[in-house]
């Protein structure tokens, strides 16, 4: 009888537990659907951030070479698993919007579903933080912003490893675990640097479960930590070699240890309160001004340092676990060297969320009696609410550039970068005089930023002010001799001007200091072709497409320029080329239909799709040939 009472309790026991389980996965589905929802409201239409552009059509994502993506930088940045992503995009569905939003959500999903599986490993109250994760407003950066998709795979990947850590540390020292977590942290360097610091995570998870630091495991990384040393060498390369119109001020030691101060303290704190959040924070001083108001910031690293210590000590394992893998995560985003222009991104603190999860999990858990515990629930409970409601106050300003940019420059309302950028969205949306006004603040405040000069002179140029046009892009060349882009509109001014010594003589100073650039050169194969010197064009159109094979309009020029010299057989096959980068490029099916022509063959194929291209020569060459 005993046996059967046993029996039915177990029973009884397990059905309880079935269907608490199943109340969770309601709970985590019902919370995916609802951030789904509330997220595709705002991304439904489809929309460009800052450099989204820029990132998604680098030439190494268009280009048709595939090996470039594993052998060349994109954008500033070794990344190929990111580039590769990118690529499959481009090929798929030519990188459209709407998709690759709908994308960075689903990877989000993904992402807090790991964190859920990681946290339930560790604690019964999982759920909560899988709640927090999905909602935190300080992802919505990482998710809204196309370009920080990098960020979502590198920490995907990420997640990954440290799932597969913990199995290895709970599993008796699994080999296959061991096996998954090494190739996972491979696979996040490869998607994002910062996961250089991955290895060190590790080591903090092994201390919490095995309450030492054991050399064993930092043998283990060893081969882990070499590959991250690596990535870092090639990434710090790429972006120190990288010619950027706005070089960072140069700040003494102790000037880089506040600022450092300043950005290790926004880190910590923004991911457990997230409020003032802006898309970019800019420096808080410049060179030799006043840093004893940053006293506070200094403060709190010395006293987080002193708590570290304390807490290592005195061996409180859950503590010192959640202060040492913060600091850990902190290490790459805290500005020791000067990258960026900005102090500190949001998108950077993605992971820092998991670890917030985490220590709220340890402090309800660490809660011995059971009326503690349901008392713990009550500032649980606000502070969720808190984090929704601020999750749909983030999310109201992403609905479009000028929305995030706006409500960056009211926190910031002196800084020359945000200024710039809200100048350049009112360029795109032709509103010059708004432009201007934002333009004059960032050149007031740096005299010295030759960008802000730049995008004067475009506003100008827009507005057919060329004289005033052509005064900017001459400051922002005098102040950085190497920016390509106002050479180039400052040759394009000329060239329409038919001023073609100026192109020259512009041109000609570009190839000395090495900043031409592909549309330059190309402008200025058009001009030889224009005043007869075709054979030379071929040159310069040659060497545009060194620099850039993905362009098409650079092909069919130098298809012009050697059908002109009689060199059909060549000509037939750059157009070729040039119609499989862009297969309605009309002109081309056009000059591809009169070249077969020229070669005794059938051209009226390319004629009629020229012509149904909208290409109103066909129309007559149709006629007249075919």
């Amino acid at each position: 009888m005993r046996r059967f009472l046993f029996i039915d309790k177990i029973k009884v026991k397990t059905i309880s537990l079935e269907q608490n389980n199943l109340i969770k996965i309601l709970v985590i589905l019902f919370c995916s659907l609802l951030y789904l929802i509330l997220s595709w409201k705002i991304t439904g239409s489809g929309f460009f951030i800052w450099d989204d552009s820029g990132f998604l059509f680098d030439k190494v994502i268009t280009s048709n070479e595939p090996g470039s993506i594993i052998s060349s930088p994109h954008y500033g940045m070794y990344h190929p698993i990111t580039s590769i992503w990118l690529k499959m995009n481009h090929i798929f569905h030519g990188n459209n919007p709407q998709i690759l939003h709908i994308e960075n959500i689903c990877i989000h999903l993904i992402n807090s579903y790991l964190v859920y599986k990681i946290l339930r490993m560790i604690s019964p109250n999982a759920l909560i933080g899988f709640i927090i994760f999905l909602f935190h407003p300080l992802s919505t950066e990482t998710v809204f912003w196309i370009t920080s998709v990098k960020d979502l795979l590198y920490s995907f990947f990420a997640l990954l490893s440290i799932f597969f850590f913990i199995k290895f540390e709970k599993d008796e020292k699994s080999k296959r675990s061991i096996k998954l977590t090494f190739l996972f942290v491979i696979m996040a360097l490869l998607s994002k640097p910062q996961a250089i610091i991955l290895p060190f995570v590790l080591i903090a998870i092994d201390y919490f479960y095995n309450r030492r630091f054991s050399w064993q495991i930092l043998r283990r990384m060893l081969p882990l930590i070499a590959f991250s040393l690596a990535i870092l060498i090639v990434n710090l390369y790429i972006k120190f070699s990288y010619k950027d119109a706005n070089s960072l001020p140069s700040y003494s030691l102790t000037e880089r240890f506040i600022i450092s101060s300043i950005s290790f303290t926004r880190h910590i704190v923004s991911s457990i309160l997230p409020i003032k959040l802006s898309i970019f924070y800019p420096y808080p001083f410049k060179p030799g001004e006043s840093i004893i108001k940053f006293f506070p910031q200094v403060l709190f690293v010395l006293c987080y340092c002193g708590s570290l210590y304390y807490t290592l000590r005195r061996k409180h394992f859950q503590v010192s676990f959640i202060l040492l893998t913060s600091a850990i995560l902190a290490i790459t985003v805290v500005q020791i060297l000067p990258i960026g222009e900005s102090l500190y991104n949001d998108r950077y603190s993605y992971l820092q969320i998991f670890i917030v999860t985490m220590g709220i999990i340890f402090l309800i858990d660490s809660t011995e009696k059971s009326a503690g515990r349901k008392f713990m629930f009550i500032p649980i409970g606000l502070y969720i609410i808190f984090i929704m409601g601020s999750f749909q106050q983030r999310n109201a300003i992403w609905k479009d550039n000028q929305k995030v940019f706006l409500s960056a420059i009211k926190h910031y309302p002196n800084s020359e970068i945000l200024s710039n950028t809200v100048g350049v969205l009112y360029i795109k949306s032709n509103n010059f005089k708004s432009a201007l006004h934002y333009l004059d603040i960032a050149t007031s405040v740096d005299p010295n930023f030759a960008q802000a000069f730049y995008n004067k002179g475009i506003a100008f140029e827009k507005n057919r002010n060329y004289a005033q046009a052509i005064s900017q892009y001459k400051k922002a060349i005098a102040l950085h001799d190497t920016y390509e882009e106002p050479r180039f509109r400052l040759s394009q001014i000329y060239y329409n001007k038919a001023q073609y010594d100026s192109v020259e003589f512009i041109v000609r100073q570009s190839i000395n200091n090495q900043s031409i650039s592909a549309d330059m050169l190309d402008l200025y194969g058009k001009l030889l072709y224009q005043t007869g010197k075709v054979s030379q064009s071929v040159k310069y159109y040659e060497m545009a497409i060194k620099l850039d094979n993905a362009n098409p309009a650079y092909q069919y020029n130098l298809a012009v320029s050697v059908g002109y010299m009689g060199n059909y057989k060549q000509a037939e096959t750059i157009l070729q080329s040039c119609i499989k980068l862009n297969p309605r490029f009309h002109e081309a099916y056009y000059l591809l239909g009169i070249v077969k022509i020229k070669l005794g063959g059938n051209g009226c194929f390319y004629l009629e799709t020229a012509r149904s291209l909208g290409n109103d020569a066909a129309v007559a060459a149709l006629k007249e040939f075919c």
